[in-house]
């Protein structure tokens, strides 16, 4: 189970600075359907790995907050 959770937050990492990069350096529009799609999976990935391996409470609370984000940002544009 710890390893399983050490791979989700290396991949919500990986996510979330993927997101971040497509947007900053022009690559996808901050509206593209794509960056809540990253940053939903993202933050899921790091919050499990907070959470479950750390007890990290600032970082879970943060992640639930981008995550929720990244839903509404979802259902906005659908």
């Amino acid at each position: 189970m710890k390893l399983f959770c050490h791979l989700w937050g290396w991949l919500g990492v990986v996510l979330v600075v993927a997101a971040n990069f497509l947007v900053s350096f022009g690559y996808i529009d901050g509206r593209n359907i794509i960056y809540p799609w990253l940053n939903l999976f993202g933050a899921a990935g790091i919050g499990i790995n907070s959470y479950f391996n750390h007890k990290d409470w600032p970082a879970v609370v943060i992640n639930i907050i981008w995550f929720a984000i990244a839903i509404t940002a979802l259902i906005k544009n659908v």
